[in-house]
């Protein structure tokens, strides 16, 4: 009889009582919360976190998720791609505005011909 494959892309391994303590103090030993955000000390991340404890990332991340909450850097990205998108449009606006200007005829652009 064939099984079928699970159909979840990642796989949470369940965490053993004295896993689960360790891994929330580590992650709370380093780090706090601000403005309703985990946010690491500096030089530790979740990759850091499932390192020195030995437990897979993704396991890391979702109980730092659920217990802790989000980190900043979801949102900091999402913002940096915002304002990056803003400036490339601005950037195509003045792209657009010299490419129409060096179509025009010389002396409408100001230039005048010296005969």
């Amino acid at each position: 009889m064939k099984t079928r494959p699970t159909t979840r892309p990642t796989q949470y391994r369940m965490l053993n009582t004295e896993e689960q303590y360790k891994l929330l103090k580590l992650i709370e030993a380093n780090g706090e919360k601000r403005d309703g955000f985990w946010v690491y000390s500096q030089g530790w991340t979740d990759e850091r976190i499932a390192a020195e404890s030995g437990i897979e990332i993704a396991t890391v991340r979702r109980r730092r998720q659920q217990v802790f909450g989000n980190t900043r850097l979801k949102i900091a990205k999402r913002d940096a791609v915002a304002l990056l998108e803003k400036r490339i449009a601005a950037l195509e606006a003045i792209v657009n505005r010299l490419e129409t200007a060096s179509k025009r005829p010389a002396h409408i652009n100001g230039e005048h011909s010296s005969a």
